[in-house]
């Protein structure tokens, strides 16, 4: 016997041997294939239950809440349609100068600095991605809508 501290005894103690092949890991989807303790329901039944109850719910409110056309309010019309238009014609100017600053760092930074120029070059995609969700928003917007 050794001794931890003053006059305290300590014992050696022996570990159980375990060996490689007696040892293995759980799998990772072990806990939702156990069966659940009586009363209870498995977490899989409970997000099936769930998501009835989504559907059914849905369709419920689906079937009684009324769906009328959209309309502009009176006077609003022409408001609402500058008002797009200005919008419109904001983004496609910006669109451009996007164009021309993507242009402009390629051009003159194509020496010295190219990743500046793989950077305009990069930024072209996103520009018309802009321009094109500019030019689909309303047909996006109206099939949301129906």
């Amino acid at each position: 016997m050794s001794s931890c501290g003053p006059g305290l005894p300590v014992a050696p103690v022996a570990l159980p041997s375990t060996s490689a092949a007696t040892v293995t890991a759980p799998h990772p989807d072990e806990r939702l294939r156990q069966r659940p303790r009586p009363g209870r329901i498995s977490i899989v039944e409970e997000f099936d239950t769930v998501l009835k109850l989504v559907v059914a719910g849905q369709a419920v409110l689906a079937a009684n809440a009324p769906n009328p056309a959209p309309s502009a309010p009176p006077g609003m019309e022409v408001v609402a349609t500058s008002f797009l238009s200005w919008g419109k014609w904001i983004l496609l100017v910006a669109g451009v100068l996007g164009f021309f600053i993507c242009a402009g760092m390629m051009i003159v930074r194509r020496r010295n600095r190219s990743q500046t120029a793989v950077d305009g070059a990069a930024g072209v995609p996103w520009v018309l991605a802009g321009l094109a969700l500019t030019s689909l928003a309303a047909g996006i917007a109206g099939v949301a809508l129906t």
